[in-house]
């Protein structure tokens, strides 16, 4: 959606095509960056932290992308989403395979996927909608409480998930 908005935050920061891109390539940047330290993070801190915490950067940064005030504060907040979002990518691939068997991951793993895909497709016309409508602002504040809930349910599932593996191994043990 906030490549949609790039034309609306040229607009409001006054500047062109070659700084509003920024917007867009310091999230990638972010993501880039941090993808390789996702596993070194995950061993040091455990996968289900390390997913929760980017989860939560995720979310406030993104509410903090909608208060931005310049151009370069924008640009910062986008560095710092991109962050969360690419310790999402590879953590949230290894909780996968390490939580489900076989058959549940490829149920997981198409669920996915088809939100991996249906995203991009409406993203468009939802973003077009929120900034003719409302502001570029919007497009980030839009998202950010779905990101901040999906952020705590998925803390709290991880820990069900926890819980009953734990259940399961005394069980076993017991009998």
């Amino acid at each position: 959606m906030s490549a949609i908005a790039l034309p609306s935050i040229a607009n409001t920061f006054n500047t062109g095509t070659v700084n509003v891109a920024w917007v867009a390539n310091s999230y990638i940047l972010g993501m880039t960056l941090v993808i390789p330290m996702s596993t070194w993070l995950a061993s040091r801190y455990s996968s289900r932290n390390v997913l929760s915490f980017s989860m939560a950067l995720f979310g406030c940064s993104v509410f903090f992308c909608g208060l931005s005030t310049s151009l370069y504060e924008l640009i910062g907040w986008r560095f710092i989403q991109g962050i969360g979002g690419g310790l999402m990518i590879p953590i949230g691939q290894s909780l996968t395979f390490s939580l489900f068997q076989q058959k549940q991951r490829a149920k997981v793993s198409t669920f996915i996927m088809m939100v991996a895909l249906i995203a991009p497709a409406i993203s468009p016309t939802i973003g077009g909608l929120i900034v003719e409508h409302l502001s570029w602002h919007w497009v980030f504040f839009s998202s950010a409480p779905l990101s901040i809930i999906v952020s705590i349910l998925a803390w709290h599932w991880l820990i069900m998930i926890i819980k009953q593996t734990v259940n399961d191994l005394i069980l076993r043990a017991y009998f």
